[in-house]
């Protein structure tokens, strides 16, 4: 009787997964990022300054 195992890929362990460290996000994306909440703001503010023009006039 043979001592040899056939070789099964299924029974292969995987190795470790890769780990996914945080890198701070680089200054052009921080001042992106920046702009864009500032942006939203001003969206916000516009839009509740319409909300109430539009009730205090009674549409």
């Amino acid at each position: 009787m043979s001592q040899r195992t056939a070789f099964d890929p299924s029974l292969v362990i995987p190795p470790h997964p890769v780990v996914v460290r945080f890198v701070p996000a680089t200054p052009p994306a921080r001042a992106a990022r920046q702009a864009l909440r500032d942006f939203t703001a001003f969206l916000v503010l516009a839009w509740a300054a319409a909300e109430i023009m539009l009730w205090a006039g009674g549409a």
